[in-house]
Formats: C-alpha cells, sequence, structure tokens
C-alpha cells in the first residue's frame, strides 16, 4: 500500500479501478434492486417469524419496511461518501506514531492463582538446550510463556520462550550458553478486552548448563 500511495502513477491506477469498482458493482441502482428482490424472497415468510421485527443493534426499527428503508439510505450514503473520496482525496493524512496500551504490549504473569502451571522440572539438560515440564491447570489458554533469568540467585525474569494453544505441558530451550546457570518459571496466558492476562507462575527452578 505504500509503495501505491507514493508513487503517483500506481495511485492513479488503483483509483481509477476502484472508480470501475464501485460504478459497476455499489452503485444504489445496481445495490437496492437486489435488496428489493431478496426482501421480496422471504417477506411472506417473515410474516410468521416469532421474533420482533428490529435489528438488534437498532432498537428504534418499527418493522421489515423499515429496516428495508434504513438499509436503503445506507448504501446511497455509503455511495455518496466513496463517489466523493475517489474524485476528491484531497491531502493524505500524516501518519502517526500509535503507542500501544501498556497492558498490551508483552503478556505479564498475574498474581498467584489456581489455574497456574505446577511442578515444573527439568526433563533433558544438554550444553545447547535445556527441555522443561510442567502440570497444565488452566482451561482455554490461548498460550504459555516460560520466563528466565540468568544467575544463580537471579530475580529479573523476562519472557522467553511463547507457545500458542492449549494444554502445552513441555518447552526447549536453545537459546543458552553452555557453562550459564538459568533459572526457569512457566505461566498460562489467557486473551482479555485489555490483552493477554497471565495466570500465576509455576515453582521456580535453577539449572545448571554443562560446559563443552
Amino acid at each position: 500500500m505504500e509503495r501505491i500511495i507514493e508513487d503517483k502513477h500506481f495511485l492513479g491506477i488503483y483509483r481509477e479501478k476502484a472508480k470501475s469498482i464501485l460504478e459497476a458493482h455499489f452503485r444504489p441502482d445496481v445495490l437496492i434492486p437486489k435488496l428489493r428482490l431478496l426482501y421480496a424472497q422471504i417477506e411472506a415468510d417473515l410474516k410468521h417469524d416469532p421474533f420482533p421485527p428490529r435489528r438488534v443493534t437498532v432498537p428504534s426499527d418499527t418493522g421489515y419496511d423499515d429496516i428495508l428503508r434504513s438499509m436503503e439510505a445506507f448504501i446511497r450514503d455509503r455511495y455518496k461518501l466513496a463517489r466523493a473520496q475517489l474524485d476528491a482525496p484531497g491531502n493524505r493524512p500524516q501518519p502517526q506514531n500509535l503507542k500501544p496500551d501498556s497492558e498490551q504490549e508483552n503478556p505479564h504473569p498475574g498474581p498467584p492463582s489456581a489455574d497456574a502451571p505446577t511442578d515444573l522440572r527439568v526433563v533433558k539438560v544438554t550444553a545447547s538446550s535445556v527441555e522443561l515440564s510442567w502440570v497444565d491447570h488452566a482451561d482455554h489458554e490461548m498460550a504459555v510463556v516460560v520466563q528466565r533469568c540468568s544467575g544463580e540467585t537471579a530475580t529479573d525474569f523476562v519472557n522467553a520462550i511463547g507457545q500458542p494453544g492449549q494444554n502445552i505441558t513441555t518447552a526447549t530451550d536453545h537459546n543458552i550458553q553452555a557453562g550459564h546457570t538459568y533459572r526457569y518459571r512457566v505461566y498460562a496466558v489467557f486473551p482479555s478486552p485489555t490483552g493477554p492476562r497471565g495466570t500465576g507462575v509455576s515453582n521456580v527452578i535453577t539449572v545448571r548448563v554443562p560446559g563443552i
């Protein structure tokens, strides 16, 4: 899209194509007859529909004829707006950098919870990888995150491995250095209206990676 917008030649081709699609498929005199034809096919059945003749999103509807008029007005207004935007698009708005909500930047652990993973342990450790397993207690989670910090007594855990899905109970860390010591913990992640929500964390384990 950026290439099209920045190149006047491409932008001209794009706008002409958009105009042809608009005129061929979205003109009111094209769409409204189709809408009325579809309505005619179900009009008799709608008279026996036990549900109120209104849209859930528009409680002010007074009946199906009112709904039809509203949809026709919407088609006319949208066509008029699209036509005006294509004929006189004006100057391109300057892009703005939006700072993401801090709650949505990265998942993070929540307070202690019953659905937090437990019994985190090492399955296998070599000079190039650490294989972990744990017991999953979450239902309908969206992912699991393994956190790690470096050092025998370190507590500055950061997200190291993220795995989308449910009922995940294993992970392997390949991003390690031989001879180093790491600490691990894990938590599950759920979706929420404000972004990913983490469960409490599992127990912490310390892993000493053998040297080469």
